[in-house]
Formats: C-alpha cells, structure tokens, sequence
C-alpha cells in the first residue's frame, strides 16, 4: 500500500514537472527571439558583429558632431561673437557728431571790453565753418571694449573645442559599451540555446528511466536561469542601441558599410 502511495506521488510529481517543464519552453519559444532575430527586432538587422558592420569609428564621431545640438549651438555663439565683434569696432559711428555752418550778410558783433566799455564790430560778407564732436571715452575706452569682444570670441571658440571633446570621448566610451553588450548578448544566447538542449536531453532520459527527479529539476532551473540572463541580456543591449544613436542622432541602419 506504501509503494502503491508512493508510486501514485512520483507519477503526479512527474506530470507536473513535464507541464511545467512543456510550459516553460512554449514561452521559451514564443517570447525569447534567437540570436538573429533579438538583432533585428533592436533595429539593426546584423548578422555579424556591430565592428565588423558599421562605419569605422574615425567615420561615426564625424557624424556624431555634425548632428550634435550641443555643438551647433556653441557654433551659433562664435557666429554671434564674431558679429558682437563688428559692431563694436564700428561703434564710433554713433557717437561722432558734425556740424557744419554757412551765412551771409551783414552782422553785428557785441562785446564787453576788460574796461567795462563795449565794442560794436560790424561783420560783412560770407561765412563757414565745420565742428566735429568725438567724446574721450572713444580713446579711453574702445580698444578694451575690442579686446574685451575678442576674448569672448576666442572664448566661445574653445568652449565648441570643449564641446566636441567631450562628445566623442562620450561616443567611444558608449561604441565599445555597444560592442560588449552585443558580444555579452551572444554568450548569453548561446547559453541558453545550450541550456534548452541539455534540458530535452535529460527530459529524454528522465522518461526513459536513465535518471532521477532532481537531476530534471537542475536541468530545469539551469534552463530558466539561462533564459532569465539572456532578456536582462537583451533588455540592456536595447538600451545601449538606443541610446548610441541617440547620442550619434542616426540610427545604425543608416551608417553601415
């Protein structure tokens, strides 16, 4: 009666673990892509290695600073320096001022004398003259203020240096975190296609007798934690994918060789 109990426990306990077991590798089927199509479902329909398929690296962080926002806009402050600059250096045209004058006739000119008497000058024919107004600040002040343009110019010109600089140490270091990942990607894959055949084959044997119920079971977690390491695998060469061509502002389809 024991052996009977215990028989019926194994057989229930092996119908589960074959459900679960049949569950486990459907999804297996139907959610986890393969090698190929985990490539083509990130956008960028690879067969081979991303550094074997795209453009050179010197090629990309050209790209890179044509399309990048932050180095057009330090491109736009040197164009409006060197604008600033012109102004400035024709800033005199505001404040100088003339005057001309012209009369003719006859005019009287009166004026007190040191002895407290007057002159009276009778003043005839034609008149002219020509008064021209530069304020001293012009002298004081204009070739600081030039100065003053240039070195904000210059400025403006090591700041898009320093822009640049840094968008293509920030392009490497995400290149070669892309190319990791996808090589990371694939040991993954290739652990969990391993895992999925080393399950059936102890599946196999299980049903035929040739080994234990926690050998079936090590199998099967083996396959799950491997299934399970390669989406935390996909799920970060995605991110990384994305964000390299967010960064390059193109997508990888478009810079291939």
């Amino acid at each position: 009666m024991i052996s009977i109990q215990l028989n019926v426990k194994k057989c229930v306990l092996l119908v589960l673990l074959l459900c679960i077991a049949f569950i486990t590798v459907q999804a297996q089927n139907n959610t986890t892509p393969s090698k190929d199509s985990i490539l083509i479902s990130t956008s960028s329909d690879f067969s081979l290695d991303l550094e074997q398929e795209l453009l050179p690296l010197d090629e990309i962080l050209e790209i890179a600073i044509k399309n990048s926002p932050y180095i057009n806009y330090d491109l736009a402050l040197i164009e409006r320096q060197k604008n600033s600059l012109i102004v400035t250096k024709r800033e005199w045209h505001h404040v100088l001022s003339a005057q001309a004058f012209y009369s003719w006739g006859n005019q009287a000119l009166n004026y007190g004398s040191e002895n407290g008497g007057y002159s009276y000058n009778i003043l005839n024919g034609y008149r002219y003259g020509f008064n021209l107004n530069i304020p001293l600040s012009e002298f004081t002040s204009r070739k600081a203020k030039i100065n003053m343009d240039k070195a904000e110019l210059e400025a403006a010109k090591y700041k898009r240096e320093q822009t640049e600089m840094m968008l293509c140490r920030q392009v490497i270091e995400e290149y070669n975190h892309l190319l990791a990942a996808q090589k990371l990607l694939k040991i993954k894959t290739d652990g969990n296609d391993n895992a999925r055949i080393t399950y059936e084959m102890a599946e196999r044997k299980f049903r035929e007798g040739g080994i234990q119920l926690d050998d079936m079971t090590r199998a099967n977690d083996a396959l799950v934690a491997a299934q399970t390491a390669q989406v935390m695998s996909v799920t970060e060469y995605r991110i990384m994918l994305l964000s390299f061509e967010e960064l390059i502002g193109v997508k990888l389809a478009t810079i291939k060789k």
